[in-house]
């Protein structure tokens, strides 16, 4: 996501699915993935003309948590339900530990990150 949108804002381009899987050294299977789940949570669109993959929405529009929240739902990994122990402490020490780390990133967005990231 940092990728699409660092090229978006430093050259206003668009990536391929294979360059975009070339320049992260992904299997392009994988990437795919990925993007079509993103793409059903309205993040990512794809686009014909001219072909490649885009923000659905703009980057300062889009929170750090939302990418997060799909990438950790077990759900897009094909792993049916969220997490589950048979240990109800560990279970709650996990979510307080998660809950700290969304409180920490909550005000980032993707513009945030993407120009964190081209920042020398």
């Amino acid at each position: 996501m940092v990728e699409i949108s660092k090229r978006l804002l430093s050259e206003g381009q668009l990536w391929t699915l294979s360059e975009l899987a070339m320049a992260l050294r992904v299997p392009g299977s994988t990437l795919e993935h990925w993007i079509d789940e993103f793409v059903r949570q309205g993040i990512l669109a794809r686009t014909s003309e001219p072909e490649g993959i885009a923000l659905a929405r703009a980057p300062e529009h889009i929170k750090t948590m939302e990418i997060l929240t799909i990438i950790r739902d077990p759900k897009s990994l094909g792993l049916g339900q969220g997490r589950t122990t048979n240990n109800d402490v560990v279970a709650a020490l996990l979510n307080q530990r998660d809950q700290g780390s969304w409180q920490a990133i909550e005000g980032h967005t993707l513009r945030s990150l993407a120009e964190r990231a081209l920042s020398p």
